[in-house]
């Protein structure tokens, strides 16, 4: 298996777009993004921080919760993408008049294994600071991974997703999505 083919995908952080919140913050989002929990009868999310452009992909200051635009879900469909699924959702306060679905990211594979990350130094963020250490790279016993092409690993709320998914995001020009290769992230386990 190579690493530099699964990619860490997340909501960007360009100016103008904004993030989400769930209307309850009581819910097991984790549980619910992974299809381990029945959602509440209705999703709603208001838009939280931000600007209020909505992208392709909307992240939640709850860290699991993604919503995806249905321009985004065809993409996935028409690819017959495996892994994931989506449930309609309601969103208020972006300047969108595109439907949004809740992501429900179903496939899985095992915990990240932090032995398998080498340390590198990491030079500081701004002159005169620190270098600091860290792990290089989030990888897992490709073993346990179930082959999908939409999954995260076990315990945690990260999205990973395949070169091909990647391919089909990038052909289709979809906004405020962002990914890097699992094995140039750096991680502090």
């Amino acid at each position: 298996m190579e690493f530099n083919s699964i990619y860490l995908l997340r909501a960007g952080q360009k100016r103008g777009y904004g993030i989400c919140i769930p209307e309850s913050l009581s819910e097991d989002w984790l549980g619910i993004s992974k299809g381990k929990c029945a959602p509440p009868d209705v999703l709603r999310f208001y838009r939280d921080m931000g600007g209020k452009k909505a992208g392709d992909l909307i992240g939640s200051v709850q860290s699991q919760v993604r919503l995806i635009s249905s321009r985004m879900r065809k993409i996935l469909i028409e690819c017959g993408f495996t892994g994931w699924s989506a449930i309609p959702c309601e969103l208020a306060g972006f300047e969108s008049d595109d439907e949004f679905y809740f992501l429900v990211y179903k496939g899985q594979c095992g915990p990240l294994k932090k032995e398998m990350a080498p340390i590198v130094d990491v030079p500081p963020p701004v002159p005169g600071g620190s270098w600091t250490k860290s792990r290089k790279g989030v990888f897992f016993d490709p073993g346990s991974w179930d082959g999908s092409d939409i999954f995260s690993p076990e315990g945690t709320w990260i999205l990973m997703v395949t070169q091909r998914v990647i391919d089909a995001i990038a052909a289709s020009k979809l906004a405020n999505v962002e990914w890097k290769p699992i094995s140039e992230i750096l991680y502090t386990y």
